[in-house]
């Protein structure tokens, strides 16, 4: 298992998500621009290779925003970073000469945002015209090249009703990239605009279980299904993860099994563990040391009772 160097560059942005801190903060009128020093960083990566980090992921809001980013990315490779990440919302890749430096200078994997199969229901949650238009272009620049791609969405109440038409789109268009479900973990202080963009998970239960079928359609190879329900599921609470796979106890801990093996990665700082908890009850579950937790946000809001321990 690689270990993960996570670096937070500290950039802007090129969506308003509804459910990002950062986008809210920019609604409040303190659009910030202090991004990391480049010295700064280059001491980072040079320090992680040194405690024998092999992989490194460059974040933070829009990182392709970030002045130096071609020559951060290719100092990494100096420094013998075997896996080079990047995530980003993809807009900017719509640039197929700005893609191939990338790619040419070093990035192995691109993790991408996609929140509709169509521009209004992604629209509704990036809050930016044309933004579906750019994401569109950036997977055709893609197909072009032989790097892994891994797209994400955050299933929320402008969108739930989509995902498994976004979930047809991926499969049928673009089969060879990962596709990743998860839900909101926490995006400010308020418990108001938490309850406003979540969903409770007896809500969205319906959606992706028929999200499921249509994996188990296209695949019917059990170990395929496995694989690709894996990539998508890899953040969901087991006990939810019961539900929505239909209360099968044994394949659900094949599916679990595969998704740990699949991660592939010991990452420094790949998920805000801080805004996660488990509750007392938790210890008695039987997944309870490879559960992600559940978000505290979505506790205050909606209570416990949809989280049980599996025997």
């Amino acid at each position: 298992m690689k270990k993960l160097l996570d670096l937070n560059l500290k950039t802007l942005c090129d969506n308003e998500c509804i459910f990002c801190h950062d986008s809210t903060k920019k609604m409040w009128g303190k659009r910030w621009n202090d991004y990391d020093k480049a010295d700064s960083i280059r001491e980072k990566i040079k320090a992680g290779a040194r405690n024998g980090f092999k992989a490194i992921c460059f974040t933070g809001n829009e990182v392709l925003n970030h002045p130096h980013i071609i020559k951060l990315i290719k100092y990494a490779r100096l420094h013998k970073y075997t896996e080079i990440e990047v995530i980003t919302s993809g807009r900017k890749l719509k640039d197929g000469v700005f893609l191939n430096k990338l790619i040419r200078e070093g990035v192995s994997q691109f993790y991408l945002p996609i929140y509709g199969a169509d521009a209004r229901t992604h629209e509704a949650v990036t809050r930016v015209t044309d933004s579906f238009q750019d994401i569109m272009k950036t997977l055709d620049n893609l197909c072009q090249y032989r790097v892994r791609v891994i797209l994400t969405t955050i299933f929320t109440k402008k969108n739930l009703k989509n995902i498994s038409a976004l979930t047809e789109f991926i499969i049928n268009k673009h089969p060879q990239m990962c596709f990743k479900i998860d839900s909101v973990a926490a995006f400010s202080n308020s418990l108001l605009d938490y309850k406003h963009v979540t969903p409770p998970f007896e809500m969205a239960i319906p959606f992706l279980k028929k999200t499921a079928r249509i994996y188990k359609k296209r695949y019917c190879s059990n170990l395929t299904y496995l694989s690709f329900f894996a990539k998508s599921f890899l953040h969901l609470p087991p006990c939810i993860l019961y539900n929505i796979f239909d209360r099968d106890l044994f394949n659900l801990s094949i599916l679990i099994r595969h998704s740990k093996f699949m991660e592939g990665h010991n990452s420094n700082e790949s998920f805000p563990y801080e805004s996660l908890i488990k509750l007392p009850f938790c210890k008695f579950c039987k997944f309870y040391m490879i559960c992600c937790g559940i978000s505290k946000f979505y506790i205050k809001v909606y209570g416990r009772s949809e989280f049980k321990y599996l025997k």
